[in-house]
């Protein structure tokens, strides 16, 4: 074997990051692959396209090498059950879903991969010493929980928005891509600032909340139970630090998509949209992204949906 051969076999070997274990370690996705290929699905070109070089594709998440295969395996039954019992489900317009102990634990796991993967990662971020202390306490507890070694999170509890097209006259502060964005944006991070400290992963319809430590303000039917409960899309209350984060990601995302995208792909674009609803129209006006565009140019108008430079 050579010695890059070598290197490489070994760096596939380590502490699993959830049982502690040492073992093969295999490369997984932090925010599950399944939105990625929902993403895929419904993008307009096929693609993905980053944020960050938005005239460039992405093909799939971050991943990164944290989990042994048993754990990896303990969270890819979780994620099965939350794609076919409640996102699926979601989109095909189902107002009720009820859910079981798989869905704590799903939004447990993926909480707990957002904070030991982006936690560390932006040098300007600073944390008070209680949040150090906290993000620490969260990611333990987390890791509990999900090894069986405990019931329930306890205070660092998980919090689930599931969200419906919104209509009506917009206020001026709204973005005016905000369905695009609450219906179909993929990203996660760490959030808050020096009184709240909280995860964020965003799947589509579904924004994910793993409190650290929690905002001021109320939660109405967000919080995610231990045994079972019921999810309805759209009939929720959150504290307004969370709207206003949430609209300021929107604008965020136009800004740093919509608005930096090269001419020419805002050509392929508009043309590839063209002909999507040429083809067949009501196939696309039922379409979960053709319902979010539709939505974004009721509430604003035409423009908003057509990207004019």
């Amino acid at each position: 074997m050579t010695n890059e051969g070598k290197h490489s076999l070994e760096s596939q070997f380590g502490q699993c990051a959830l049982c502690l274990k040492h073992g093969q370690l295999r490369t997984s996705h932090i925010i599950p692959a399944f939105a990625f290929r929902w993403l895929r699905s419904r993008s307009i070109t096929g693609h993905i396209r980053g944020v960050t070089a938005p005239n460039l594709r992405i093909q799939d998440g971050e991943k990164a090498r944290l989990l042994c295969s048993d754990c990896e395996q303990l969270f890819s039954r979780e994620e099965a059950a939350f794609s076919s019992l409640l996102f699926k489900p979601v989109l095909r317009g189902e107002e009720r879903v009820n859910y079981s102990a798989w869905l704590l634990r799903f939004c447990t796991s993926v909480s707990w991969r957002v904070l030991k993967h982006c936690k560390g990662q932006n040098p300007d971020t600073e944390y008070t010493a209680e949040q150090e202390k906290l993000a620490v306490d969260a990611e333990r507890t987390w890791a509990q929980f999900l090894q069986g070694e405990i019931p329930h999170p306890g205070q660092f509890e998980q919090h689930l928005l599931v969200f419906t097209e919104v209509h009506g006259e917009p206020a001026p502060h709204l973005p005016d891509n905000l369905n695009r964005y609450i219906l179909g944006g993929v990203e996660m991070d760490i959030i808050g600032g020096k009184q709240s400290l909280m995860t964020f992963a965003k799947i589509g319809r579904f924004a994910l909340f793993g409190i650290v430590q929690p905002p001021a303000g109320k939660w109405v039917n967000t919080k995610v139970h231990v045994r079972d409960g019921t999810v309805r899309p759209g009939v929720f209350q959150a504290s307004a630090e969370i709207g206003d984060f949430l609209l300021s990601r929107a604008r965020q995302t136009r800004a740093a998509v919509y608005d930096k995208m090269s001419p020419v792909q805002h050509q392929k674009v508009q043309d590839q949209l063209a002909a999507i609803i040429l083809a067949d129209p009501e196939a696309f006006m039922r379409s979960d992204h053709g319902k979010a565009i539709l939505a974004d140019a009721k509430m604003f108008g035409e423009n908003a949906i057509l990207l004019k430079r």
